[in-house]
């Protein structure tokens, strides 16, 4: 996924300085902006408490990007005259819960789509026609139900937040890519068995989930990733699946837990490690050539890393590192 480029601009600018930096943006070629409280050493930073005035946005109307993190503010209506170009949006939590981001469903060209929290007006997503990725994090996901009309999305994160099930998403047969962490309660993931589309699973942080859904209708589901499943008991379904890469951390203990997929004729490559070395050592055993030590995953794994940001200096045009 290529990387979105920003520039973190200050909060006591002036209308011509903010006319000069979206100049400044667009020779440089850098896709947008950043307002926040945090990251000082990529730029400026914004006092958390305040209630900003971001009428100034009427500057910035040829971004691509913004970010804000500002729990202070109060009013998205200024988000609107960027809607012709702006097409990925991160919107931090704010204090005020009545805060509705219901005007988001104007943003026609949004793809990229990442919020958190927000109670009021979630459901302006189903106006999104080119909305392919989201990012929802701290959301009942189970009282979602407009999430399965949102047939265009490509990649979808969830986390924290609070669901039993996730059968709000069973319908998005084109979603390719899904990442779950830290979900409260959620046990019941069968919803996945019908995700037809999908090539990437990650899932991470997750205590009550007991057993893998069935997969034998995912023929393009080829990558695995499962970290801290604390209870997870069986994952037979990945002998009949079409998984080439599996990978597995966390408190693994005992090695039998691993032959459904030694048994695997799909599984190439099963990324793993054992409190107890006669564990591994088994393990490494009957897995034979499938079996691969974590520490070589984050090269062979790379695509699985969420969205890179890269921050610029709009005088310059450079990096900041």
């Amino acid at each position: 996924m290529k990387p979105i480029t920003l520039t973190k601009i200050a909060d006591n600018l002036t209308d011509q300085q903010h006319f000069e930096i979206a100049e400044k943006l667009a020779f440089h070629k850098i896709d947008g902006i950043e307002l926040s409280t945090a990251g000082s050493r990529w730029g400026a930073t914004w006092k958390p408490d305040t209630n900003y005035d971001l009428t100034f946005l009427q500057f910035y109307k040829g971004i691509k990007a913004i970010r804000i993190h500002l729990p202070g503010v109060t009013n998205l209506q200024p988000l609107l005259p960027l809607a012709d170009a702006l097409e990925d949006l991160h919107l931090g939590e704010f204090k005020d819960k009545k805060v509705s981001i219901d005007l988001i469903g104007q943003l026609h060209n949004l793809n990229h789509l990442s919020v958190v929290r927000h109670p009021t007006g979630l459901a302006c997503i189903t106006r999104l026609p080119k909305l392919t990725a989201l990012s929802l994090t701290g959301y009942a996901i189970d009282k979602l139900p407009f999430l399965n009309t949102l047939q265009h999305l490509r990649r979808l994160y969830i986390g924290f937040g609070t669901s039993k099930n996730i059968s709000t998403i069973s319908q998005l047969k084109n979603l390719e890519e899904l990442d779950i962490l830290w979900v409260k309660q959620l046990a019941d993931i069968n919803a996945i068995s019908s995700l037809t589309g999908l090539v990437k699973l990650k899932i991470e942080d997750e205590k009550q989930i007991k057993i893998l859904p069935d997969l034998s209708k995912l023929r393009q589901l080829k990558n695995i990733r499962l970290m801290n499943l604390m209870s997870l008991e069986d994952i037979s379904s990945l002998l009949n699946s079409f998984v080439e890469e599996f990978i597995i951390t966390g408190p693994n203990k005992n090695a039998d837990f691993l032959i459904p997929v030694a048994k695997s004729d799909c599984v190439k490559k099963i990324y793993t490690a054992f409190y107890l070395k006669k564990e591994e050592a088994k393990a490494e055993k009957f897995l034979g050539n499938k079996f691969c030590q974590p520490d070589k995953m984050e090269y062979e794994m790379g695509h699985m890393k969420r969205q890179q940001l890269q921050y610029f200096d709009y005088l310059t045009g450079q990096q900041i590192i």
